[in-house]
């Protein structure tokens, strides 16, 4: 299946489960070459998933989700079942190389990074290779564990 944009999709899938359904979504539309499914991890002692690995967790709910709407064909990749310690040390993780390969991709269609949770995979893909930050447009919808935002 290839459509007119590229999309990376990253969210907390073992969390809240509007993240599956966006995930159905994102799936089942021929307008968009979904490339990749990041799982993302939830906060230490989530009520949603208080395990240690939610991550894991996340890319296993989203292949259940992918394998329901026959999209087996799409790599669903774990991230860092941890935050970044510090806004200078990446996590050199697959789902990161993952987001680097994309951007850097020679491929003419925008790619997007819809990211339903954290950042810690985009932050740690940047943090590895600052070229990406012209090649991609990210989309995040956050929480409000940030005071103030």
């Amino acid at each position: 299946m290839t459509g007119r944009v590229r999309v990376i999709s990253d969210n907390d899938y073992s969390g809240d489960p509007d993240g599956l359904v966006q995930l159905a979504h994102q799936a089942l539309s021929p307008s968009a070459e979904l490339v990749a499914v990041i799982g993302s991890h939830l906060r230490p002692g989530d009520p949603f998933d208080p395990s240690p690995n939610t991550a894991d967790k996340a890319a296993a709910e989203a292949r259940v989700v992918l394998e329901l709407a026959g999209r087996t064909d799409v790599p669903v990749i774990a991230g860092s079942n941890a935050a970044l310690p510090d806004r200078t040390t990446a996590i050199d993780t697959p789902a990161a190389r993952a987001i680097i390969d994309a951007a850097l991709a020679d491929d003419p269609r925008p790619l997007y990074v819809c990211l339903g949770a954290g950042l810690t995979e985009l932050a740690s893909a940047w943090l590895l290779e600052p070229r990406i930050a012209g090649r991609l447009t990210a989309t995040w919808i956050g929480g409000a564990e940030h005071p103030g935002l």
